[in-house]
């Protein structure tokens, strides 16, 4: 990409809607003052690049007096040409109605089909705003994630985030909260800042009594293996010691098997399907979204030893997490001691994996 490119300024999607940004400033990068006399003859012998950049300049005012319909004339110049930066900042000066141009965002959205054609990530990502929204074109979810995910695997933060919106909602993608959240998480190690503020939002909803959490459907037919609780409170010491200690695991199904592993390291339903009905787990909680279940086993560090499963209860879905694979059930009372107190106040139980193959959606 030219470090000439104009920048837009673009605004993240409001979940969970999305729009895109009305603002636009067109300016050469350089700090240099412009020979305008040998652009405006580059121009004239046909160079598209010299015509951009009397576009940015008489956009920004440097070297010249600041003029909207000449940046318009000589974007549209460089754009005819195929010059993709032409192309996307003609686009943002008909979506914004910028003065030289009439308000159009049927030609805004041609014009950004131009250069996000030939690879521009700003270009890909307003583009599949105005599908989103419908803007400049016919609305149409499964496009909007398309070009979104273009702009998003050129690591544009913006594009990142929208993208893991859609996937949350299932929009224009089949809803996948594992996915989601791998977008979010990579805009959020970017720094950007609505992706972290969504990560710390569903990890609240995680703890919220909106989910329902404390395992409301343990005495049923479906959920209940044993009729203790484990809830023993450790010692001192251990409080002092902290942390998860690891737990024996033998036999078939170990916790770590990379087929039935999602990306994050949290297994679901079909690791579950590949264990020994013989085996024992501690069912920790039960949560009415699949993105809650997710965010819990983060927020407590649980990757190495959770996963989790669907049932279906009561005309409602459950996703139940689970900690730990064990040989016999006193084995896995035992693990359960060790757990730390803000996992054993949830009073996790002992399970048969058995009794969950059983009972899990697939």
């Amino acid at each position: 990409m030219s470090s000439y490119l104009v920048c837009a300024l673009l605004t993240a999607l409001a979940l969970p809607l999305m729009a895109m940004s009305e603002t636009a400033v067109a300016a050469s990068s350089s700090a240099t003052p412009l020979d305008v006399k040998k652009l405006m003859s580059q121009a004239a012998r046909g160079d598209a690049r010299a015509s951009f950049l009397l576009g940015a300049a008489y956009a920004s005012g440097q070297s010249v007096t600041r003029d909207h319909k000449e940046a318009v004339y000589w974007f549209r110049n460089a754009a005819k040409k195929g010059l993709a930066e032409a192309q996307y900042n003609l686009a943002i000066m008909y979506a914004t109605g910028t003065a030289g141009v009439k308000y159009n965002p049927a030609t805004a959205a041609k014009w950004h089909r131009k250069a996000a054609e030939q690879g521009l990530a700003e270009a890909q990502y307003n583009l599949g705003t105005m599908y989103g929204t419908g803007r400049g074109v016919e609305r149409d979810d499964k496009r909007a994630a398309e070009w979104l995910r273009k702009a998003a695997d050129q690591g544009m933060v913006e594009a990142l985030y929208n993208l893991a919106v859609l996937y949350e909602y299932g929009q224009g993608v089949p809803q996948d909260s594992e996915r989601a959240l791998t977008r979010y998480q990579q805009a959020a190690d970017a720094g950007y800042v609505k992706a972290r503020q969504r990560l710390r939002e569903l990890e609240s909803n995680a703890d919220s009594a909106d989910d329902n959490v404390i395992n409301s459907t343990r005495n049923t037919a479906v959920d209940s293996d044993f009729g203790a609780k484990i809830a023993p409170r450790r010692s001192s010491q251990q409080q002092a010691a902290g942390g998860l200690k690891q737990t024996p695991q033998s036999k078939t199904g170990t916790l770590r098997s990379a087929s039935t592993a999602a990306a994050d390291g949290v297994r679901t339903a079909s690791w579950f399907a590949t264990l020994d009905p013989d085996r024992y787990t501690l069912q920790i909680l039960s949560l009415t979204k699949e993105f809650s279940s997710r965010a819990f086993i983060r927020k407590h560090r649980l990757e190495q030893q959770a996963a989790y499963f669907a049932v279906r209860k009561n005309d409602r879905t459950w996703y139940a997490v689970t900690y730990g694979l064990y040989d016999t059930v006193q084995a896995a009372e035992a693990a359960g001691k060790s757990l730390p107190d803000s996992i054993k106040d949830l009073k996790p139980w002992v399970r048969s994996t058995g009794r969950i193959q059983q009972s899990m959606l697939r």
